[in-house]
C-alpha cells in the first residue's frame, strides 16, 4: 500500500503515487503527487555510484517506509569540495552538493541523496566523520552526521600528508578499494561497523523533516 509521508501511516484506495504535504509560508499547503519512472515506484537518486553508499541508502528507506516501492539509482556528480574534506563545514557541503547536483539532473525524483565522507583536526587528533543531505522535490532538506571516531596517528600522518581516508585505509590494512567496502571503520573494527551501517543512522535521521513535516516545515 500507499504512505501517508506526514504520519507513516498505510492508505488504501489511492492510485500508485505517492502523496506527500509540502510547506508554504510556514504553513502545510496542498499536497502534491511525485511518480518515478517505473509505475509508480519512488525514485531516490543518491550523488554516488558507490555500491555501499547505495545500499546505505536503500537500507534507510526500507527501514522508514518498508512498504514504499522504491528504485534508487546512483549518479556520478562532482562534491564541488576537495577529495579529502576537511571540517564540518567542508564535509557537510559535499554532501548538500551532491544532492543539489543529482535534483539538476534528475528534477522528477521524489529524493536526491548526497553522502559525504570527512576527517577534521581536533586539538592534536584526527577523527573521521560523514554527513547526509536528503533533499525532496518540494524543498524540504534534512541534513544529519555520522558518530565521529578518532583515527590512529599512521593514518591521520598519512591523510595529513595529501592522502585520501580511504586510500590511507587501502595502503595500512593492504587492501583495495576499501572506500567500496567495509571502508575506514570496517578495517578498524575488523567489520564489527561497517562503513554501510555506520551511514545507517544518520541517513534516517536526515529524514526526519519528512517524517515529521508539520513540526519541521513551521
Amino acid at each position: 500500500g500507499n504512505l501517508n509521508l506526514n504520519t507513516g501511516t498505510r492508505l488504501s484506495g489511492l492510485s500508485s503515487e505517492l502523496t506527500v504535504g509540502i510547506c508554504a509560508a510556514g504553513m502545510m499547503a496542498a499536497t502534491v503527487t511525485t511518480e518515478g519512472p517505473a509505475g509508480g515506484d519512488v525514485l531516490v537518486v543518491v550523488g554516488s555510484k558507490n555500491p555501499v553508499k547505495i545500499a546505505a541508502v536503500r537500507g534507510a528507506f526500507a527501514a522508514v517506509w518498508p512498504d514504499l516501492t522504491i528504485t534508487i539509482e546512483g549518479l556520478d556528480v562532482p562534491s564541488g569540495v576537495s577529495d579529502q574534506p576537511m571540517g564540518d563545514e567542508e564535509t557537510l557541503l559535499g554532501a548538500r552538493n551532491r544532492a543539489a547536483r543529482c535534483r539538476e539532473l534528475r528534477p522528477s525524483a521524489a529524493f536526491t541523496v548526497g553522502v559525504e565522507g570527512g576527517c577534521k583536526v581536533i586539538g592534536e587528533d584526527m577523527a573521521c566523520l560523514a554527513w547526509m543531505a536528503v533533499q525532496g522535490k518540494d524543498g524540504v532538506e534534512g541534513k544529519a552526521n555520522a558518530a565521529q571516531f578518532f583515527l590512529p596517528r599512521s593514518m591521520s600522518s598519512l591523510v595529513e600528508s595529501g592522502l585520501e581516508l580511504g586510500h590511507a585505509t587501502d595502503k595500512i590494512f593492504r587492501k583495495h578499494n576499501s572506500k567500496q567496502a567495509g571502508g575506514c571503520i570496517g578495517s578498524l573494527t575488523s567489520g564489527l561497523i561497517t562503513r554501510e551501517t555506520y551511514y545507517h543512522q544518520p541517513l534516517v535521521m536526515a529524514l526526519l523533516p519528512f517524517i515529521n513535516r508539520e513540526m519541521y516545515c513551521e
